[in-house]
């Protein structure tokens, strides 16, 4: 492959539209090369870009796409946080690179281990239903924009109105992945502090919010 005939772009989303894409489902790379470049060699990459885990032949013109999705699941490895009070904190070990290259270019894209795929300035459009222990601890990472996010549950029982309990809030300068942490025992706590007992609730929602 030669830099000045080769192209490559991520068939899924146009270049710019999501800075960040989900690891599950189909990792779709289109390569754009000329005819006497096929049957050529593609080589897939590692995560950190240290080691050379599979390689591809073009077999199609002009372009030819790969799918590269089970080489990079294959090293996804998540580690739970460290059990801590609930808070906002920053992510980058939730972050995994794709990367091919040919013999003059590299190719990488970042992903999130996760399923939702969110564009910049857009909302999540879809409900999550999850199930948390009181003494159990779960995340929820998601990828924002510069500026103050702060999040907060809502606590849902026989009363009318629900209790609020704030999760915490960072402020950021930069586009990056955060991490909400729930964790039982210290919404217990916090809901004790207020007079409240976690029995009382059936449910609760978690509002996360950008310059709320």
């Amino acid at each position: 492959m030669h830099a000045a005939e080769s192209r490559l772009k991520l068939y899924a989303a146009p270049s710019g539209t999501r800075p960040v894409f989900p690891a599950f489902g189909d990792l779709l790379y289109t390569v754009s090369v000329a005819e006497q470049e096929q049957g050529e060699e593609i080589s897939i990459y590692n995560s950190g870009l240290t080691e050379k885990i599979g390689i591809k032949k073009v077999t199609e013109i002009p372009s030819c796409t790969l799918n590269v999705s089970d080489y990079l699941r294959s090293q996804i490895r998540i580690e739970p946080f460290a059990c801590q009070t609930c808070a906002v904190i920053e992510a980058p070990q939730r972050i995994f690179f794709s990367c091919i290259g040919g013999p003059r270019q590299l190719w990488q894209v970042a992903h999130t281990a996760g399923i939702a795929s969110v564009g910049r300035n857009e909302p999540l459009r879809e409900d999550f239903i999850r199930l948390l222990g009181r003494e159990e601890q779960d995340e929820f990472c998601w990828i924002t924009q510069e500026g103050l996010i702060s999040a907060r549950a809502l606590f849902y029982g026989a009363d009318t109105e629900p209790v609020e309990v704030n999760l915490g809030a960072k402020t950021v300068d930069r586009p990056q992945l955060l991490a909400l942490i729930l964790n039982g025992p210290h919404l217990e706590q916090r809901l004790r502090e207020s007079g409240y007992c976690w029995d009382k609730f059936s449910r609760f929602t978690v509002e996360i919010h950008a310059e709320y």
